[in-house]
């Protein structure tokens, strides 16, 4: 017979729906014996170490499970008492706040407690406790403040520690007391570490690690130009939540306090997230105390930032605060800058005397940009031999017959074809197309399986691609050019109304709406017509040049056999709109038996979300190819594609590689699948039960929600006789002018889907405890694409469970944890490129051709985490991390291999070499991360600082960071079905970074000046995802950052 434990935890036998039920039962159980308790008083085991009010009061409320209203001078300069045992909350009140000159109030009606200042005989007050130097003289004694379950305060962090997190149930929970595994950022560690963003945390967190694309983007997965994609136990995650609501606009710590993050599946606290994790930013919220923050950074790189922080208190029930940013942070590589304009403002009122209402509304907005380096490019010159490069017909007069392409070469452009390639030199357009007399080639380094061999041979001595050599492309240059970026403008706001009807029952309403317009120029974008892919240096093989007239003569080539990269512009115009609402209930009640407490919350959501794509390539206008006498298939837009071309003798400044336009010659054309407009909602219900029992020895968390998904979106694009794409309406009309979000929409997925988590925390000694959990998840709005076949793409779903060993000693001042976790992330969207797209196309059957871009992989990961963090004295802070996890790829481009056999299969039909024919996927597929079938990955991190609080290194503060990360995985690399590269392993990363402050008050203002020196040592290592694409780890970097405050 199956014990209850066994009876919630066996999944496989009886499936997730009935799983759900039973957590539905064991919910509803609870919850109703709450309910029947609720009145009922009972004493708690109370922990409160002796320290200031704002964090013993807080420290109370979390174990009480009782709200308090406290003016704010005794929060911010009251030495409470410590206070251990099992009493009543009054009682331990009390206790606290004996002999401070205050006193315990409680409401006779509804029970709340408040703190009043204690009246000496005579009916006068006795002294306060007398306010810092610098505190803000307006501050009230008499304002009160509410410890809302809905939020955390950063300021009660001890360091690098943070005792409580939203981000597990949505409500304010002790992080002892939750099975999930949770770690927090606190505003003191993104200050000592002078991170700009959260992708600055994340390489200092748990289990996380950014995400690189092979151009070297931060934040985007291999494949995509651009996200913000983090690595949670080396399975994606995609989304990020901003107090609580998805976050879809560019992201800077200017208005950050904090940073949560959950490791594994967390969709019954918000639904709509991945299943490998998810992180929570707490933004700025306005305080009760007057203050103001000056700070400007600068680094040896160049980046320049300036950073405003005011808060107002105007009375005692209001209060605003203003951010700003000003940011151009620089990279190690050239135009890798990214630039922030933004501002934020927040206001917190509180409408009645008795504080229990609270209305917090914010408002950020601004424009983001970021410069688009690419990596160092491919290298396509070394199959080619120096002063072979010819225009004849036979490319190798010594072999037998006619070779075509010749060594290291390939035709850019059949004389029988359509299609014709044009080349931009300095404005003057060369047509590509080969002539009866007449080839034209480009240099290319081919590895597909034929090009060693063969009547015409392109790699016969099995050159890998590799990185282009050092003395032909430095390290660091850029050669996309200025206007290679992405252009964002966005703007967010929240509305958030609190209430606290009793001290049992508290409820939230939040309203959040964002929008977000991005323009996307890329220079180097997927294939190019020279055979390879564009980010690539090429050697000019061509003797002579076809005349620009037209006239089908052939001039000299002053330029051959010099190096050249070929732009391949697309432009990308994408945005969203969202709104969304959230609704919680939170209600707290003892139970009669064990000294135990339940609450209970209920939540409810909905988000609609509206979002375009649209993408264009560069290509001659109609008005050209009529008056060059184009007609039938070559007066398309696809076989008239425009390539400017930049030699690297020519230099790589921004005049030199500056994307000019020519009007009414070359423009840009709507192409490809990516003309997209959604219109989505996700609506939500959840219920949540946290119980503690057996005088706070065991904690239980359960939890099940449930999910409807609908979403609409536009009619394919059709392609007219021009080879453009155009939006049609639902009736398969043009439309002449389409809009972002005023485009027909038609039904296209509807969906259900329940999670559930359940777990516990088991206090065995006072400083040792165990837990475990389960854990699900599913991410619906995501899918804004469709799968190869044009149908819906799936959810992203995962589940997941781990046990943890957690040590508290020496009263909160050590805690550590160790967790080991298995999670499971099925559906992972994997895009076919255009380009593959467009290739396979060319070969299908009309009835198998491809009408979308999205295939699939399974991630499966196990791994142990190591957490430690010591506050041992006020001035020693220490948080440590170690993370490894071996990460599974169950499945990998599943649906795009039946469709490439099938294109094989009909090229060699139609007397082609089915390699060359699919040499663009064939690539994507060996390029692409996945490729790997196991990923073991495994980091480390260590973050210290030690305060001087006295003498005469008084306001010194030294301290240290460092990192460690095992090396990247490295596919063989095959040339002509032959490896020349073995399965490899990158060199490990270790990294160290000191930095130092310095404190002091100046003219009554508190002034400060910091220096980082991230990684000191300069050791550069090689952290890129394959042979082909090296990234090294950014050199020394020296941050200086200056500021005053009052």
């Amino acid at each position: 017979m199956a014990t209850p434990f066994q009876w919630l935890f066996r999944r496989k036998a009886v499936g997730r729906s009935a799983v759900g039920r039973r957590c539905i039962w064991v919910t509803l159980c609870l919850c109703a014996a709450g309910a029947l308790y609720a009145a009922e008083p009972a004493k708690r085991v109370f922990d409160l170490p002796a320290e200031s009010a704002d964090k013993s009061l807080k420290r109370f409320s979390q174990q009480s499970g009782m709200d308090v209203l406290i003016p704010t001078q005794v929060a911010q300069t009251v030495q409470t008492n410590a206070v251990r045992g099992e009493m009543t909350p009054k009682e331990a009140l009390e206790s606290m706040l004996a002999r401070t000159g205050f006193v315990v109030i409680q409401d006779p009606k509804t029970q709340a407690f408040s703190i009043r200042r204690e009246e000496a005989k005579g009916g006068k007050a006795t002294p306060a406790v007398r306010p810092e130097r610098n505190s803000d003289a307006t501050s009230g004694a008499d304002e009160t403040v509410q410890m809302s379950p809905f939020e955390v305060n950063a300021e009660a962090d001890r360091g690098y520690a943070a005792s409580s997190a939203l981000t597990g149930t949505r409500t304010n929970e002790k992080l002892a007391n939750l099975p999930n595994t949770i770690s927090v950022f606190t505003s003191d560690l993104m200050s000592d570490l002078a991170i700009n963003d959260f992708f600055g945390a994340v390489e200092y967190g748990i289990g996380t690690l950014n995400v690189y694309n092979d151009t070297g983007v931060l934040g985007a997965p291999v494949g995509a130009s651009a996200s913000n994609q983090v690595n949670f136990r080396g399975i994606p995650s995609l989304r990020q939540l901003r107090d609580g609501f998805v976050w879809f606009v560019p992201q800077d710590s200017f208005n950050m306090e904090r940073i949560e993050f959950v490791r594994g599946p967390n969709g019954t606290a918000y639904g709509d997230v991945d299943p490998s994790g998810t992180l929570n930013m707490s933004t700025k919220r306005p305080r009760a105390k007057r203050s103001a923050l000056f700070e400007t950074r600068y680094d040896n790189f160049g980046s320049r930032r300036y950073r405003t922080d005011i808060n107002v208190p105007a009375g005692q029930r209001l209060a605003v605060r203003f951010n700003a940013v000003n940011s151009d942070t620089e990279q190690a590589r050239q135009r890798a800058n990214a630039i922030m304009r933004a501002y934020a403002g927040a206001l917190r009122w509180r409408p009645f005397a008795s504080g229990r209402t609270q209305v917090d509304v914010s408002y950020e907005g601004g424009n983001y940009r970021r410069n688009t380096a690419a990596l160092r490019l491919n290298d396509g010159v070394s199959a080619y031999v120096r002063g072979t490069g010819t225009n004849a017909l036979d490319a190798d007069p010594t072999r037998s017959g006619t070779q075509t392409n010749g060594v290291g070469m390939r035709r850019i452009a059949s004389a029988t074809g359509s299609t014709h390639v044009y080349f931009d030199m300095n404005g003057t357009l060369y047509d590509m197309r080969s002539t009866p007399t007449t080839v034209y080639r480009g240099s290319a380094l081919l590895t597909t399986s034929g090009v060693a061999t063969g009547s015409d041979p392109q790699n016969p001595l099995r050159y890998p691609l590799l990185p282009v050599a050092d003395d032909i492309y430095p390290e660091n240059e850029d050669w996309g050019g200025p206007d290679n970026r992405t252009d964002i403008k966005y703007g967010v706001y929240n509305i958030e109304f609190t209430h606290a009807v009793n001290e049992h029952l508290t409820f939230l309403v939040a309203h959040n709406g964002q929008y977000n317009d991005s323009n996307t120029q890329t220079m180097f974008s997927g294939a190019s017509v020279m055979g390879m892919n564009s980010r690539t240096v090429f050697i000019d093989v061509n003797r002579v040049l076809p005349d620009p007239s037209g006239s089908g003569a052939t001039i000299p080539n002053p330029r051959f056999e010099k190096y050249f990269v070929a732009h391949v512009p697309v432009l990308t115009l994408s945005g969203a709109k969202a709104t969304g609402w959230r609704t919680s209930a939170v209600y707290d009640s003892p139970l009669p038996f064990w000294n135990s407490r339940l609450r209970t919350v209920a939540g409810a959501t909905y988000r609609r979300e509206r979002n375009y794509g649209n993408s264009f390539r560069y290509a001659l206008t109609k008005e050209e190819m009529a008056r060059r006498g184009l007609t039938g298939a070559a007066a398309t837009y696809s076989n008239t594609a425009v390539n400017p071309i930049h030699y690297l003798e020519d230099g790589n400044s921004d005049e030199a590689l500056a994307f000019r336009q020519q009007p009414g010659v070359a423009s840009y054309y709507r192409q490809g699948t990516s003309q997209t407009r959604y219109d989505q909602t996700l609506g939500s219900a959840s219920l949540t039960s946290l119980g503690s029992f057996i005088n706070e020895r065991v904690h239980t968390s359960v939890g099940v929600s449930r999910y409807y998904f609908r979403q609409n979106r536009n009619l394919a694009p059709v392609t007219d006789a021009f080879g453009e794409s155009q939006i049609v309406d639902l009736a398969g009309n043009y439309l002449d002018n389409p809009g972002n979000y005023n485009v027909p929409v038609a039904p296209f997925k509807r969906g259900y889907t329940t999670n559930q988590s359940y777990g516990a925390v088991v206090r065995v000694l006072p400083w040792f405890s165990l837990s475990g959990g389960y854990f699900e998840s599913a991410l619906f709005t995501e899918s804004t694409t469709t799968d190869l076949a044009g149908r819906p793409v799936l959810p992203r779903e995962g589940e997941g469970h781990e046990f943890s060993a957690r040590f508290n000693l020496l009263d909160d001042r050590i805690t550590a944890a160790v967790t080991r976790f298995e999670s499971v992330s099925e559906n992972n969207t994997l895009s076919l490129s255009d380009d593959a797209v467009t290739e396979l196309n060319d070969l299908l059957p009309d009835s198998t051709k491809l009408v979308g871009n999205g295939d699939y992989r399974d991630q499966q990961s196990k791994g142990w985490e190591l957490e430690l963090q010591c506050n041992l004295t006020r001035q020693w802070t220490l948080r440590g991390a170690y993370s490894m996890s071996n990460v599974v790829y169950a499945r990998f481009y599943p649906l795009v291999r039946p469709y490439l056999d099938l294109a094989r299969t009909q090229a060699a039909a139609q007397g082609l070499n089915p390699d060359q024919a699919t040499a663009i996927t064939t690539e994507l597929l060996a390029d692409t991360e996945g490729s790997v079938s196991t990923v073991r990955r495994e980091a480390a991190n260590l973050v210290t600082r030690y305060d001087f609080g006295a003498g005469r290194l008084s306001g010194l503060s030294l301290g240290l960071a460092a990192r460690y990360e095992l090396g990247h995985t490295l596919a063989a690399v095959s040339v002509g079905g032959v490896e020349v590269l073995p399965a490899s392993r990158t060199a490990s990363n270790v990294t160290w970074s000191p930095f130092v402050t310095y404190r002091r008050k100046v003219f009554g203002y508190r002034a400060s000046l910091q220096v980082n020196v991230n990684n000191v040592f300069d050791r550069r290592t090689n952290q890129g995802n394959s042979y082909t694409w090296v990234r090294y780890n950014a050199g020394r970097q020296i941050i200086t950052t200056a500021s005053v405050a009052f």
